[in-house]
């Protein structure tokens, strides 16, 4: 299925004169007309890896972010996810494992925009039970 997750890539148009590296590196994405989350998976694991880490007063974020990472790298390596937009899918289409999904719930790994919205197509059972 293709559910509209969240790009957290994308950010409002800028002077480009004007634009730090971060931000010229979150954008290229978009400048090759490919999302962050329909890119290689280890392209978008590590500018979410930049989004985590540049800002780093925003720990609450950055938690939420680099718990995001690590939920998409196990889906890389256990799963074959090729494209962050697979790896949610692989949740949303409930193709994964009910007891990794309770352990992510346990373990405050899911409070990502895109984690959550992938757990509660796929696997509303479990919210409803924590």
């Amino acid at each position: 299925m293709d559910f509209k997750y969240f790009d957290p890539a994308k950010r409002p148009e800028e002077n480009e004169p004007g634009k730090d590296v971060f931000s010229k590196v979150i954008s290229m994405h978009e400048q090759k007309g490919i999302s962050m989350l329909d890119t290689n998976i280890n392209d978008a694991i590590a500018t979410l890896t930049l989004i985590a880490r540049h800002d780093p007063n925003n720990v609450e974020s950055n938690i939420n972010t680099e718990h995001e990472i690590s939920i998409l790298a196990y889906l890389r390596d256990k799963h074959n996810a090729t494209t962050a937009n697979e790896a949610f899918d692989l949740i949303s289409d409930k193709k994964i494992d009910p007891k990794v999904i309770e352990f992510w719930i346990e373990e405050g790994m899911t409070k990502s925009p895109n984690i959550t919205k992938a757990i509660k197509i796929g696997y509303p059972e479990i919210l409803k039970k924590k």
